[in-house]
């Protein structure tokens, strides 16, 4: 069983613990006649015992989280490796492409002294 399971078992518990078991009472002593004295000390005793209950889930779901984190922390230096990677080959590849546009540059700009008529053969292609 893992930690989910666990804290939901224990959420379950609490529950039934904390809500079902005293509305349980109070519908017994409407219903069939139970005393209200002892509708009432159980309705308390499940209460007392669904404290206990969340203070033990709490300390289940404390030692979870430490699991969790980890897990979390692994999960996030493994996405942190992989966004670099990427980062590094599109910014090769911005690098790149500003090249060729530099080069399309001088060739517009060649173009442009041509049709103007100051074309000069010396330049280099």
């Amino acid at each position: 069983m893992n930690s989910t399971e666990v804290k939901a078992l224990m959420g379950v518990g609490l529950f039934a613990a904390v809500f079902a078991v005293p509305v349980a009472m109070f519908y017994f002593a409407a219903r069939y006649g139970l005393d209200t004295w002892i509708a009432t000390a159980v309705s308390v005793l499940a209460i007392i015992v669904g404290g206990a209950l969340a203070v033990g889930a709490l300390a289940i779901a404390y030692g979870a989280l430490g699991e969790d984190e980890t897990y979390a922390r692994r999960m996030l230096r493994k996405i942190r490796e992989e966004y670099e990677e990427k980062e590094l080959a599109y910014s090769a590849r911005q690098r790149a492409m500003l090249e060729e546009l530099d080069e399309i540059a001088e060739l517009l700009r060649e173009i442009r002294d041509l049709l103007k008529g100051e074309y000069d053969e010396t330049r280099r292609y």
